[in-house]
């Protein structure tokens, strides 16, 4: 680390940010946003993951009081911008996971905006749900994130429905 920062300095005349600056394995340090996993994969950094989900989690709070056409409209510049960047790496699982999290966050959303018992059930039946799921689960004593998880609600906020919203595809699969 001493004689190359030596040769950048003097040598070449630039300026070595010491804190920054490391000698490492590639797995282990972080560039771009991105780190080198041990196969040589480019994959989001930890810290990129964890900002990405701050986000996420402002927008989709449940004391914002957004509709869910609000919620979309500044989720999904976001969502755009980190796919264009991210998009191409090389560990598409992480991306579906993430994908995953975030409709997961968004039909929590749905729920709460539908408030009551009637109109979720109305709704779910309207977007396909079977009338006796859609019973079930509005009367399931479960709180609104565990709800997000059930059957009903991935199969009426299915991809189409998230599609429908314009939302950036994170590989899809329910």
């Amino acid at each position: 680390m001493a004689s190359i920062t030596e040769f950048i300095e003097q040598g070449l005349r630039l300026r070595v940010n010491r804190e920054k600056s490391a000698v490492d394995k590639p797995s282990k340090r972080k560039f771009l946003g991105f780190t080198v996993g041990v196969q040589g994969k480019a994959s989001p950094a930890r810290k990129s993951i964890a900002r990405f989900k701050d986000k996420v989690r402002k927008i989709t709070s449940p004391t914002k009081g957004l509709s869910i056409e609000q919620v979309f409209e500044k989720l999904n510049p976001l969502l755009r911008g980190w796919l264009n960047y991210f998009g191409n790496c090389d560990t598409p699982s992480t991306l579906k996971r993430l994908g995953e999290w975030v409709r997961h966050r968004v039909r929590t959303v749905q729920w709460r905006l539908w408030k009551r018992s009637r109109k979720r059930y109305d709704e779910l039946v309207k977007l396909g749900v079977n009338e006796e799921t859609a019973r079930m689960t509005v009367g399931s004593a479960k709180g609104p994130y565990r709800i997000a998880q059930s059957p009903a609600l991935h199969t009426g906020l299915n991809c189409k429905w998230f599609s429908n919203h314009k939302m950036p595809d994170f590989i899809c699969h329910s």
